[in-house]
């Protein structure tokens, strides 16, 4: 693992391979015409007031931009590609994606199914101006042995030629090791060299939490280990941080992919 310089910080000469889509006219590929993600029509007018729930300001959208990628000149650019792995439902957070729908030409929303129909709905009532992304959603059901892996494996289903090809993916799910850990191992067959893989809560734990860990000790479905354990850290340490072809942006939390496995 390195840390990545500044030059490189936000990674626009790693290599050829980490050649970037900047145009801010880039269309959705035929890729993403043809799978069977949800797509939320650009047409969409209303206005909703959860957008400003959603802490839409100028200056907070500025900041992730500029914290995400600029180019070798320092200017901001609107990029192609994010996924956003865990969308959450309190309205009092879950921010991210109206900022990324500002960032990104298209964004692919993993989570519930019933998550994901309110989040898509917020997001095309928020889009009066038509700025936003083309937001993909890829929901898997509320059973108990389904989760977001699925729904990324059905996109490594596809040919190669027509899955997305992520430049940014945002990890926030389910903080545990069996979800993340393998949703990262599976994410990066699509991240492109040049992009950035980032994590939420490293250093959380399910017995830090006082929702998450009174109902987890009243349920025993975990170890204590698993209980004190910080999942996301387990992730980073073990799976990115050990991994050559990834280089620190922002310590325990981005990181760039230098290149592909061979």
């Amino acid at each position: 693992m390195r840390t990545a310089s500044a030059a490189t910080l936000l990674l626009l000469s790693v290599t050829s391979e980490a050649t970037w889509p900047f145009e801010s006219s880039s269309k959705p590929t035929e890729a993403t015409r043809e799978h069977s993600g949800r797509r939320v029509p650009r047409e969409h007018r209303e206005p909703d007031p959860r957008c400003k729930q959603a802490m839409l300001d100028h200056q907070s959208v500025q900041q992730m931009r500029k914290a995400l990628y600029t180019d070798t000149r320092g200017e901001a650019k609107r990029l192609h590609t994010a996924a956003e792995i865990g969308v959450g439902n309190n309205p009092a957070l879950g921010s991210t994606s109206f900022k990324l729908a500002r960032i990104f030409n298209e964004l692919h929303l993993f989570d519930f199914e019933h998550i994901l129909k309110n989040r898509s709905a917020s997001l095309a009532r928020c889009n009066r101006t038509g700025g936003y992304a083309t937001v993909v959603t890829h929901g898997n059901s509320p059973k108990a042995k389904d989760s977001y892996a699925y729904s990324i494996k059905r996109l490594l289903r596809l040919p190669a030629a027509q899955r997305p090809v992520f430049d940014y993916v945002y990890i926030d799910g389910a903080h545990e090791w069996m979800h993340d850990g393998f949703a990262f191992l599976l994410m990066d067959m699509m991240l492109r060299p040049g992009g950035v893989v980032d994590f939420d809560d490293y250093a959380w734990s399910i017995a830090s939490s006082a929702t998450a860990g009174p109902r987890a000790r009243a349920d025993g479905k975990y170890t204590e280990e698993q209980m004190n354990e910080p999942q996301v850290k387990e992730v980073v340490d073990l799976l990115v941080l050990t991994n050559p072809r990834y280089s620190t942006v922002e310590t325990n939390r981005r990181y760039v992919k230098l290149r592909n496995a061979q």
